[in-house]
């Protein structure tokens, strides 16, 4: 039997491991790729636990030890792969089926330590990971993996030289064992300490918040923590507590009895120093009378919070497989307090006043069961796929001798509320390929969605987004293949044109419009096309999960990036590879009222003319057909490439931002917008421009000699404007007048001149003051106010001459919201 599977430049020892072996694992000098070696015996009970001691490494050497299946690519990071879990020594980032989300930061570590990699719970539906550096646990994470054959050691090394002692499952014959008791076992990050002699935990940084984790779940013999605060704010803030999953669940749940994070906060000012916050769980007595009861399985359960020893709430929850854990959140205002386990009374929970709560869970979870139901009847399917509907997800196979392209579609539509839905590749040859994508019930069976009209779709085989049979924008998108997670999320819902949005691996890659004015007909849809071999997929439809937050702006690995980007977390810098052609980056969401601007910062350059970035705004695909309208415009960019030197500088922040003025639209909603050029937060240029159905989306184009950017996010929410009221009613009196003007010319069937309708701060100042200024001088003030590098343009307008299409506008304003941004300043006031 075959013990390894090894790929790259390693030399290992390859004999069978016997008790108390290490195993030398060496990386060769120079070995730069991902080189990837696999245990082929999975962990078990009896063997749960394995570890390396890192003898030699260099500078910029990186290893990732983790589990994963048999599947896993062998150029592939475990935990960057579906249903593999994976820690990294470089940074600390810890991924479980691409997802890094969880309730504490990790560590890296290096030369002289001992890392472990050991499964705490092996579940029915997905198994618990806990992550240690010298004998203390650093991270806890889900591995959504039930097949006990595919929990085999894995890990991965680049950059050599790396020397490794490998402490192989069967070689290790004591396993750690960690203690919710022992503090010195909870887990933290390097911004909290905890001192020994006064019992406590005390941030040591200018973090707001900090999570303290137990590295073990409540149980029968511990089944409530408490807290006792031992530093609070004037105002009476004390530290929070909380009980969590070990990592977030995969696919998010759908029923709000199961959850995987439940905090409490306590800011009423009548806690002080010395009082106690706790939380508890109580198992139900008929689930603990059973002959097979199990603490950490899926159940229900009482979870009440203790305020002073004295229950204080108490909910029917649904007990997430894998258990609760302990968490206590220190603040910089209340940066001290000790946990208690031990000698903290267990309060005793009355069942009888929670019965009723019992039923309504139980009925609950019943009407959730039937939400989550999926008949057969409810799919519009090719005969050649083969569909097995499961708890979470279903799985479509399509066999190999079915050639040619072969299409599903669920027949509930997405909605605003049950938005998106994804699927797992699980078997995806390198000529075989999959789309994924929305679309009417009229698709043919043998077409990919995106391919037809009233469609939209992301193919794996080029990568590209597609709509209405088309494929041009900036953001082109990015390949996707087997181990990968493809999602598709109704972003906007529009009368007539609604935005989607494509993600791979929880990062957004791309977004297109969708003309499909009849809501019922937003169809999930995907497609397989084998060419010879056998494809696999699972997918968990809309209703099966709960579509995630909006993605945070100021987390860089959230953005459109190339593929290979290189992300600089410390100062928010994102390195592309070398390319030929220009490349972009792009928002994960477009402007809105709590997102209303954002700014780059220039870089060093030794060629001002052919290097330097492009930043602006743009829809989420160009408009199918394209605009003829001044007002309607697919791209507002400013390039600097004439003039320069005059205009900015390296190191010069350079930002564009929105100003609402009718409070009564929805802010996603088509509607006339003042847009704004910032540099080094001083207003330049504004112009009256109608924001596009689902928003104006931050973009940067990188030339081909440019390889960096740099985003600043301290300036994302901007309150007050330099405008004043005359200001903002002569723009929109211009653009009002030269709207009605661009009608008359469609009725005559003659074309719209295209102008460039910046203008400059102090021309608006001149002008409002101006009491001379009339309509004539008014439409001839659009020409005479172009700036050097500043353009506002239809992507189909850079090739083709204007189409002669009426248009219709909103011409509405609300004079009252013009009111509240009336300031003298010139700069722009930061919130």
């Amino acid at each position: 039997m075959t013990l390894y599977r090894c790929a790259g430049d390693i030399v290992f020892d390859d004999s069978v491991p016997h008790s108390g072996q290490i195993s030398s694992v060496i990386l060769k000098n120079l070995s730069e790729t991902c080189n990837f070696l696999q245990y082929l015996k999975p962990l078990s009970y009896d063997h749960p636990y394995f570890c390396a001691q890192i003898r030699s490494l260099a500078n910029n050497s990186k290893i990732t030890l983790g589990i994963a299946g048999p599947d896993i690519s062998e150029g592939t990071h475990p935990g960057n792969w579906n249903n593999t879990v994976g820690y990294h020594s470089d940074s600390g980032r810890c991924y479980t089926s691409h997802r890094e989300i969880a309730n504490t930061k990790g560590e890296g570590f290096g030369i002289g330590d001992i890392f472990g990699v050991q499964v705490t719970h092996f579940g029915s539906s997905k198994c618990t990971v806990v992550f240690s550096k010298n004998g203390r646990p650093v991270a806890t994470r889900f591995l959504f993996e039930s097949d006990p054959n595919n929990l085999l050691p894995t890990i991965s090394l680049e950059n050599g030289p790396v020397d490794l002692g490998l402490m192989w499952p069967d070689a290790v014959s004591d396993v750690p064992v960690f203690n919710m008791t022992d503090m010195n076992h909870w887990i933290t990050s390097s911004d909290v300490i905890y001192d020994t002699c006064t019992n406590m935990f005390i941030i040591k940084s200018v973090e707001e918040e900090v999570t303290i984790q137990s590295p073990v779940p409540l149980s029968p013999a511990l089944s409530h923590f408490e807290v006792i605060i031992r530093e609070c704010s004037d105002k009476g803030v004390v530290p929070s507590i909380a009980i969590s999953s070990c990592s977030p669940i995969k696919p998010a749940p759908t029923n709000n009895l199961l959850r995987d994070y439940l905090r409490w906060n306590a800011n009423d000012g009548y806690l002080k120093v010395g009082h106690r916050l706790g939380w508890g769980i109580c198992y139900l007595p008929y689930e603990k009378e059973k002959d097979d009861f199990d603490p950490l399985c899926q159940q229900l359960v009482i979870c009440y919070v203790t305020i002073n020893t004295m229950i204080a709430h108490k909910q029917i929850i649904l007990q997430p497989e894998g258990g609760f854990y302990p968490l206590v959140i220190l603040k910089n205002t209340a940066s001290k307090a000790s946990i208690d386990v031990t000698s903290n009374p267990c309060p005793v929970v009355k069942m009888n006043d929670m019965e009723n709560h019992l039923l309504d869970a139980t009925e609950a979870l019943s009407n959730d069961q039937m939400t989550r139901d999926i008949p057969r009847s409810m799919f519009r399917t090719s005969e050649s796929i083969d569909i097995e509907v499961r708890q979470d997800m279903c799985r479509l196979t399509l066999p190999a001798n079915m050639m040619g392209i072969h299409a599903i579609q669920f027949l509930k539509p997405l909605t605003v509320v049950q938005s998106n839905f994804f699927i797992e590749l699980q078997c995806l040859n390198e000529d075989s390929f999959i789309g994924i994508g929305v679309a009417d019930n009229n698709l043919p069976l043998k077409k990919q969605p995106g391919k037809v009209k009233n469609s939209v779709g992301w193919l794996s085989r080029d990568g590209k987004l597609y709509f209405n049979g088309r494929n041009d924008s900036y953001v082109t998108g990015e390949r996707y293949f087997a181990g990968d997670t493809a999602e598709v999320r109704l972003e906007y819902v529009g009368k007539n044109t609604s935005v989607v949005v494509f993600n791979k691996n929880n990062r957004t890659v791309g977004c297109r419009y969708l003309n499909q004015s009849n809501h019922s007909k937003f169809l999930p849809t995907v497609s397989l096309c084998g060419n010879g071999y056998k494809v696999v997929v699972d997918v968990c439809w809309q209703n099966q999960n709960t579509a995630p937050p909006k993605p945070a702006i100021d987390n860089l690995e959230n953005w459109c990036l190339p593929p290979g980007s290189v992300i600089d977390y410390n100062k928010d810098i994102i390195h592309v590879r070398h390319h030929s052609s220009p490349v972009a980056i792009q928002s994960p969401v477009s402007l809105n009222q709590e997102f209303n601007h954002f700014e780059i910062v220039m870089p060093h350059t030794s060629s001002i003319s052919t290097v330097l970035p492009i930043i602006g705004l743009t829809t989420p695909s160009p408009f199918d057909p394209p605009s003829v309208s001044n007002f309607k415009q697919d791209i507002i960019r400013f390039s600097g490439f004439n003039n320069v030197d005059k205009s900015v500088k390296e190191g010069d922040r350079v930002g564009w931002g929105l100003l609402y003025l009718d409070t009564s639209i929805d802010v996603s909603d088509e509607q006339l917008v003042i847009c704004y050029l910032t540099i080094n937060r001083d207003v330049q240029l504004a112009r009256v421009i109608y924001q596009p159905d689902g928003g104006f989306y931050p973009i940067v184009i990188l030339p081909p000699a440019l390889n960096m950017i740099q985003l600043d996010f301290s300036a994302t929410i901007i309150r007050e404007h330099p405008f004043t009221n005359d200001m903002l009613e002569l723009m929109i009196a211009e653009a009002l007048q030269l709207l009605e003007k661009e009608d008359e010319l469609l009725a005559q069937g003659a074309d719209i001149e295209p102008l460039n309708l910046f203008r400059s701060l102090q021309d608006l100042e001149t002008k409002s003051k101006s009491p001379e200024h009339t309509s004539k001088s008014i439409l001839k003030s659009d020409s005479s106010s172009l700036s050097n590098g500043l353009s506002a343009q239809t992507k189909s307008q850079e090739s083709t001459k204007k189409k002669k299409k009426k248009s219709k506008h909103k011409r509405s304003h609300s004079k009252g919201s013009i009111h509240k941004d009336e300031v003298q300043s010139k700069s722009c006031n930061i919130l």
